[in-house]
């Protein structure tokens, strides 16, 4: 669990840069990732993840807490689904999105 808003944001790029590091040094892992099935709505670590960022203010937990952690899920569901179709992705296309979603800027 991050203890400020800025631990939080290095934290989801550190795992952003895990994976595509992963993925560089072993690209026939792209295609199992891309085949596997998406577990679909929210796993555990995406509820701690949103509940954290609940905690730290930036996320207004309206209209509920539930519905914003199941469009969080979505939201890194879509950005994994495209990444993975692309060698060279955006790094921080997750966080720009999940930023906009919860409505936040450069905390």
């Amino acid at each position: 669990m991050a203890g400020t808003p800025e631990v939080l944001w290095e934290q989801v790029a550190a795992g952003t840069d895990r994976l595509g590091a992963h993925l560089r040094e072993h690209p026939d892992d792209r295609a199992v990732l891309a085949a596997a099935p998406h577990p679909g709505g929210a796993t555990p670590w995406i509820g701690a993840l949103v509940g954290n960022g609940v905690r730290l203010g930036l996320i207004d937990p309206t209209p509920d807490v539930g519905l914003l952690t199941s469009a969080t899920a979505a939201v890194i569901g879509a950005v994994d689904a495209w990444a993975l179709r692309r060698t060279g992705a955006q790094h921080d296309a997750l966080t720009v999105l999940v930023r906009r979603l919860w409505n936040t800027r450069g905390e």
